[in-house]
């Protein structure tokens, strides 16, 4: 019997560590997937390579009959796939993400891991192959991922996860922002490091992402145009199902995503460190957003900072700051005031509503505003507003207030550095 932090495992063919060894390992980790894990093991089992795979089933304590399956097909394949079958759920602990880097640091042998979920599957039986050839050919490839089907369980409706026109080099700001969607686990072969990445990469509660951000900190990620996998949603008992819906959960997760982009920003030496800033603000924006229908938005902030025992409870504090900044007319932060304080003049960058809220905040606060700003790529319809090189051209002593949300601060700020710009700030975003 097998036990790690403090719970027992049945483990299945443990004499496949007697084999030859593979060159890629195969992570499945299954709860409550009876319904799919045959059509998963079935398309991993058939992909076609012409180097040596093994199988690692991790099952998280299934009540369903996932178990009795994974045992059927460890009999039928005792050189191929290795189970380790919880006798009490570890997700409920919240120790499931230090049980399977045990196991996964003990057992998979592989110089690459490719990940499959049970209620995924891979549609390609040359997967395998593409993925590991490219990567034999690019040494700097510390990771490939590629499109895939994705279908929603409950509406039974089918799309594309990514729609880009080619394969290509993702770059790292890409990965981070996410402004195209998310890239599928099942779509994910690497090195076997980006399975065993430092523990904090595992906090926030999922492990998809933090591993893309890994590998892209550590080396090149490439992608394939091409469906290869498909993936569930929206299942019961799959990750979406469980976080929507819970107003609490729902904002404690964006919290604890947020401190996971501000270690993973010094884990990378701030070498990312704009790109992080704008995905940590779309966090603090699903949470006020996510509950912008609901009059105490800052009461289930609070209350969502005491459930988390305080450990967040800077981030909890700019969530209720940027709150008051988008949805209070006569609020100004001190440290807009004290920008305020040292210049003569007061700009403000953009004509959108985060422009027109601002605009009430300082007229509110009994602060004259000079003119207004914007890119010298929009359009001016009015001869009083400023393009920025205008701006930089003529003004001094002069702040810029720049009003923009998360999606559009990479851009705009490359603007203002462009033109040197250097007393500016962002009301409407944190740490920007």
């Amino acid at each position: 019997m097998l036990i790690i932090e403090g719970v027992e495992f049945e483990e299945l063919n443990s004499s496949i560590m007697l084999n030859e060894k593979p060159k890629l390992s195969v992570w499945c980790n299954t709860y409550n997937h009876c319904k799919y894990i045959e059509e998963c093991l079935d398309n991993i089992i058939n992909q076609k390579t012409n180097f040596l795979i093994e199988i690692i089933v991790f099952d998280d304590a299934s009540t369903d009959g996932t178990q009795e399956i994974i045992r059927d097909y460890c009999k039928k394949y005792p050189c191929l796939i290795h189970g380790f079958l919880a006798k009490d759920n570890t997700y409920s602990r919240s120790i499931i993400h230090q049980v399977m880097t045990e196991i996964q640091r003990c057992y998979l042998r592989g110089i690459y891991a490719a990940i499959c979920e049970g209620d995924d599957y891979w549609c390609d039986s040359n997967k395998l192959q593409m993925q590991v050839d490219y990567m034999d050919n690019h040494p700097k490839c510390f990771l490939t991922m590629h499109n895939a089907q994705r279908i929603n369980y409950r509406t039974q409706e089918k799309d594309l996860m990514k729609a880009y026109e080619s394969s290509h080099t993702i770059e790292p700001e890409e990965i981070i922002c996410q402004r195209s969607g998310i890239w599928p686990t099942a779509s994910m072969v690497g090195k076997k490091e980006v399975l065993l990445c430092e523990p904090f990469f595992f906090e926030c509660g999922i492990g998809d992402w933090p591993m893309q951000l890994y590998a892209c900190s550590k080396g090149e990620v490439f992608y394939f145009d091409k469906v290869m996998s498909v993936y569930r949603y929206m299942h019961k008992g799959s990750w979406s199902e469980r976080i929507i819906n819970k107003c609490v959960s729902r904002i404690i997760h964006s919290i604890k995503m947020i401190d996971f982009l501000k270690k993973y920003d010094e884990y990378t030496d701030r070498k990312f460190h704009n790109a992080l800033v704008s995905r940590m603000n779309e966090f603090y924006y699903d949470i006020i957003s996510n509950n912008k229908a609901d009059k105490h938005t800052q009461e289930l902030i609070r209350i969502s900072d005491v459930e988390s025992n305080y450990k967040y409870h800077y981030y909890f504090m700019n969530s209720i700051r940027l709150d008051r900044q988008i949805n209070d007319y006569y609020f100004l932060s001190d440290t807009i005031l004290e920008m305020i304080k040292k210049n003569e003049k007061i700009y403000i960058m953009g004509k959108g509503h985060f422009s027109d809220i601002l605009t009430k905040q300082l007229k509110n606060n009994g602060i004259e505003i000079t003119g207004y700003v914007i890119s010298d790529n929009q359009i001016k319809e009015e001869t009083t507003v400023l393009y920025l090189s205008e701006y930089k051209a003529q003004v001094f002593n002069s702040l810029l207030l720049v009003a923009i949300g998360a999606r559009y601060y990479l851009d705009v700020l490359d603007n203002i550095q462009k033109f040197n710009i250097s007393d500016y700030c962002f009301p409407f975003l944190i740490d920007a």
